[in-house]
């Protein structure tokens, strides 16, 4: 985890920086950003600026450079604050070179503590294309709640998006300033392990692809396998599923993650997978692997939280993520 990250809100300082840095991401940035097109010259770059200036002196809106190590990497900030019902809606990007670091992670959840204490703020919205996997990553690893899809509320180069909308209430929040959810997902190993009801319910979910790709499911060999791991549980107020980790050696791998079907598309599985590597780091690992079907809805969500391909077989993929 980088340590050294810090917002400044923006300034006429930053004409040239900020358009250098546009200028060196313009093919990494114009998929998902209609203005990178229009920002051609320096002149351009001050335009933003003068209006988000504006913006900020009329409490509509902040936006803040991304400095790692003292040297500017993206934007983020309160596209919109809307005073009436103390709203505000983040937006966000990196240059090239900065992303898959874990840096917009740590703004954004920086950003948020700016938002409920110096803005009183008291809702939080993210909103990002649906198929911008990376940028959906973020509100997803810090636990904000998926609410909705506007269908084709965006249009890029001709290409119209639908938006995935997160959010998070100043309820949701304990300690304002130290980023703690007061819903946060934990996990947490049990007690008492009751292996049996675990394979039930992933039988449940595993069997129409064990059928589809004409594979055996065995029940005694798969509860042999859980009863070598340890059985831990996904909770946020309440147990909304389990998480099954195996160590051996240098490895550590995920066997099972299980969210209850009422809680699923809540970002539950997502801050699980993001608790499981903070685990694995405290415990010396560098890598978390996790195997998956190929056409398996989990497969998108591990893509999005950073995963890679290490290994493709007939029916499954091999996943690895860096702790």
């Amino acid at each position: 985890m980088i340590e050294d990250i810090e917002l400044r809100l923006v300034n006429l300082s930053l004409v040239d920086p900020l358009f250098d840095l546009v200028d060196e991401s313009r093919a990494h940035l114009r998929q998902w950003l209609p203005w990178v097109d229009d920002t051609q010259t320096t002149d351009d770059s001050r335009k933003f600026l003068d209006i988000a200036m504006a913006q900020h002196a009329q409490k509509k809106g902040a936006h803040y450079g991304v400095y790692v190590d003292k040297k500017l990497c993206g934007l983020c900030g309160f596209n919109k604050i809307v005073e009436s019902s103390r709203l505000g809606e983040i937006g966000y990007w990196l240059a090239h070179e900065y992303t898959g670091k874990g840096i917009m992670t740590q703004a954004v959840r920086m950003l948020i503590d700016i938002g409920f204490e110096q803005y009183d703020l008291n809702k939080i919205e993210v909103h990002c294309a649906t198929s911008n996997e990376k940028s959906r990553a973020v509100p997803e690893r810090l636990g904000l709640q998926y609410e909705a899809t506007l269908r084709q509320r965006e249009c890029n180069n001709g290409e119209y998006f639908d938006i995935a909308v997160y959010s998070v209430l100043r309820t949701e929040i304990g300690n304002i300033g130290t980023s703690v959810f007061r819903n946060k997902t934990t996990v947490t190993l049990l007690a008492s392990y009751d292996y049996e009801s675990c394979v039930q319910k992933i039988r449940q979910e595993m069997l129409p692809y064990y059928q589809q790709y004409q594979l055996e499911w065995n029940e005694e060999s798969k509860l042999q396998r859980y009863k070598e791991c340890s059985l831990w549980s996904v909770f946020q107020d309440e147990q909304v599923g389990f998480i099954l980790f195996y160590e051996k050696d240098d490895l550590f791998y995920i066997a099972e993650l299980y969210i209850e079907p009422k809680f699923r598309k809540k970002g539950f599985g997502a801050a699980a997978i993001t608790q499981a590597r903070s685990i694995a780091a405290e415990r010396g690992f560098n890598e978390i692997r996790i195997g998956v079907f190929k056409n398996s809805p989990a497969f998108e969500l591990y893509k999005r939280l950073d995963f890679e391909l290490e290994e493709e077989g007939p029916y499954t993929y091999q996943l690895l993520m860096q702790c």
